[in-house]
């Protein structure tokens, strides 16, 4: 009919349309991604954070490993004597021993808790084996003679999926460092040249991962992966 003005899309023009709706809405989705794995966190990174803490606090803190009628292993920062010879400091292991052991109520107070035999040893090591990278906790009753069965920090890291290294991931296990008083003020302690008794500082830093998060770069795939670092003052009782 004449006088009739008739306007419509023709398909090209939709296809257009649509295609420039896709563009908008797969940018909209990344920028969404991009700030949730920025500001959010996925929950494998917030079980390896979680992790991480509970390391340092059972190395530093310590904590019951039984019933309420099994003594506590205490902490490092309730050490008060370093261990020497074959279970001295290093970067992998540190041996300490604090308090007193338990013994029969009948040899109260003659059982003196100032009797080094009546003290409890506590070693904390890292190592690589067979299940990957893991610090593990050992005890002994005899100045570190013999030791405890080893159980890993936490008990229930004991799978590949769950890796503890330094912060640099070497593999070396360099987890320990250690800060002795000269003048005062903090200095680095120096295996083989500083005697174990000048340490009055002891630092942990780890790197703890999760699934294949090896890098922080995986994070972008929601794996786990952060560094931590925490230390104690040694009070110098001895």
């Amino acid at each position: 009919m004449a006088g009739i003005n008739r306007k419509g899309a023709t398909f090209i023009e939709l296809i257009m349309t649509l295609l420039i709706l896709a563009i908008i809405g797969a940018t909209v989705v990344g920028v969404i991604v991009f700030f949730v794995q920025l500001f959010v966190y996925s929950p494998p990174q917030s079980d390896t954070v979680k992790i991480a803490r509970e390391i340092g606090d059972i190395m530093f803190e310590g904590e019951n490993i039984g019933n309420a009628n099994t003594q506590a292993v205490r902490g490092i920062r309730f050490a008060r004597a370093v261990l020497t010879g074959a279970n001295a400091p290093s970067t992998q292991q540190f041996c300490y021993t604090y308090g007193y052991v338990n013994a029969p109520a009948a040899t109260f107070p003659t059982a003196s808790p100032d009797n080094s035999a009546n003290r409890l040893s506590v070693r904390f090591r890292w190592k690589n084996d067979a299940t990957g990278k893991h610090i593990y906790r050992s005890t002994s009753t005899d100045a570190g003679a013999s030791w405890s069965t080893e159980t890993a920090v936490p008990y229930y890291n004991t799978n590949s999926a769950i890796q503890v290294d330094d912060l640099s991931q070497s593999g070396t296990g360099a987890v320990f460092s250690y800060k002795k008083i000269v003048s005062g003020a903090e200095a680095d302690w120096v295996s083989g040249i500083d005697s174990p008794s000048l340490i009055r500082r002891v630092i942990l830093s780890i790197n703890v991962s999760t699934a294949s998060g090896t890098s922080v770069t995986t994070f972008s795939n929601f794996q786990g992966y952060t560094d931590y670092t925490t230390s104690a003052e040694l009070k110098g009782f001895e």
